[in-house]
């Protein structure tokens, strides 16, 4: 059913106004009042129309909205992409959705998740990197009741902050390094990449001439001990079978340590001088005096010791020299072999320490 009513000359206490007033009212009802137009509903016919100054219902239907809009909800789709400053008046649930930003060009304006006053914290992904950017002068910080936990690949620990704990580093899931109370520990060994690293001692006390106070290296192994006629070239002596050579390697500072057993007393034959060479690491420094102990055998089977016998290392070379004390005016000299007056089999052992410029 349609209607059409037509008003005209309507009479006020104020005055006399003349309106026309044509209206179709289909399946509703409408009534007019005094401060405007009730009515179930509308149809826009062929026109605009605006509503106050923030809206305009169109004749497709739609509806646009200028300025702040409050509603308890919205059907449809909305256009935000003509306000250039939108906000919320409460919270927004995506109702099992998702926010989703493209990948950022710059990181710095576009497809970025900024917060604070000056957007000095910054969220955003660019080709296959993700990035937490925080602009600034600023501190990122991760807060936790419990623990602050960072996975690789969902379910691999690589840091865990205990909260009143300790704070453990992992490589592929295994914990590595753990910070105590009173330092730190270690599972595994601790490397360094390059030689010249090591532990800094330089905040313990030192004394005025100290040069360095970096423990670099640490070394220990076994030697070959090669026995010669001469300091170089000559002839080399048969090896004792059952000959003990160690070393151990702190820094600068070598230990060494030399046992031969079962030397007959022919071994090296009449008039020769003994050379050792072989010995790991240079002599930095001229190192006279490390006593060598040599014992024999003699018929009655009772040993004895000469203790007058000496090891000389020479400054940068590689050998050790056997001598005596005795010589001209207190002094050593060479050390022959047949000044050993073994009977049976003797033993010769030496243990010396010196310093040396290599392997640091």
């Amino acid at each position: 059913m349609t209607s059409k009513i037509v008003v005209n000359n309507i009479e006020a206490d104020s005055g006399v106004s003349t309106v026309t007033f044509n209206s179709n009212v289909e399946r509703g009802t409408s009534n007019l009042h005094s401060v405007g137009l009730e009515a179930a509903g509308i149809n826009v016919l062929g026109a605009d129309t605006p509503i106050g100054t923030g809206a305009t219902i169109y004749d497709d239907g739609g509806a646009r909205f200028s300025g702040i809009v409050s509603a308890t909800s919205f059907v449809g789709s909305i256009d935000l992409s003509s306000d250039t400053s939108p906000q919320l008046g409460g919270n927004l649930d995506v109702n099992t959705k998702n926010i989703i930003f493209g990948d950022s060009s710059n990181g710095s304006s576009d497809d970025v998740l900024a917060f604070g006053a000056g957007t000095d914290l910054k969220i955003y992904h660019s080709g296959n990197q993700n990035y937490v950017s925080v602009v600034g002068d600023g501190n990122l910080n991760l807060t936790s009741a419990t623990s602050t936990v960072i996975k690789t690949a969902t379910s691999k620990d690589a840091i865990v902050c205990n909260n009143g704990g300790s704070t453990d580093l992992y490589h592929d899931n295994s914990k590595k390094l753990e910070t105590t109370s009173t330092g730190a520990k270690i599972t595994g060994n601790l490397s360094f990449n390059s030689a010249g690293q090591g532990i800094d001692f330089s905040a313990s006390a030192h004394a005025s001439g100290k040069q360095s106070e970096l423990l670099d290296d640490y070394e220990r192994g076994s030697w070959t001990p090669q026995f010669y006629n001469a300091r170089t070239g000559g002839t080399q002596l048969t090896n004792p079978s059952n000959t003990q050579a160690n070393y151990v390697k702190v820094g600068r500072i070598v230990y060494l340590h030399l046992g031969v057993h079962g030397l007959t007393k022919n071994w090296a034959g009449s008039g020769t001088q003994i050379f050792i060479r072989g010995i790991p690491y240079r002599s930095y420094f001229q190192h006279n005096g490390h006593c060598v102990r040599v014992g024999y055998f003699g018929g009655g089977g009772m040993g004895n010791d000469d203790m007058n016998v000496y090891a000389n290392l020479r400054q940068y070379d590689t050998y050790m020299e056997l001598q005596k004390s005795g010589g001209a005016q207190g002094r050593y000299e060479g050390l022959l072999w047949e000044d050993i007056h073994w009977e049976g089999y003797g033993n010769l052992t030496c243990e010396m320490v010196y310093e040396t410029d290599q392997g640091v």
